[in-house]
């Protein structure tokens, strides 16, 4: 039989560990409470209520969320850009692409900052998910 100080311990702990990243109750009895509970940690994690000044200086978090912002748009700009030349369809998507490459002008240039700016996006992403992970 288990100490029953030991399961309150582990209980409290839950509720710390609940508490640290979301408002409302460990487990939303109504729609309503479940909506709000999505709510106020979205709103937690976009804007929390205090941060550290130690927890943003730039050799703590390297600028990699601001990085990846950057090339989420450079992503989007480009890709807007791109669609509007390209065919999804089986029989002209090659054809597209070497228009893209030989006719549009600076076509060539998009087409690599897209390829470079997604591979750099996962590198990125994947080394801002590590330095949260380890930093907390």
């Amino acid at each position: 039989m288990s100490d029953p100080s030991t399961v309150d311990r582990r209980d409290n702990l839950v509720i710390r560990v609940w508490r640290s990243f979301a408002r409302g109750p460990l487990v939303p009895r109504s729609e309503t409470e479940q909506r709000r509970t999505v709510l106020d940690t979205l709103i937690l994690h976009i804007h929390p209520p205090t941060v550290p000044a130690s927890t943003i200086r730039l050799t703590h978090t390297w600028g990699l969320g601001g990085m990846g912002l950057v090339l989420f748009v450079v992503l989007a700009l480009t890709g807007l850009l791109l669609s509007l030349v390209y065919r999804p369809d089986p029989g002209l998507a090659y054809r597209s692409v070497l228009t893209i490459r030989q006719d549009v002008p600076l076509g060539g240039l998009i087409r690599g900052v897209h390829h470079w700016s997604a591979n750099l996006m996962v590198v990125v992403v994947l080394l801002h998910m590590i330095r949260v992970f380890l930093t907390g």
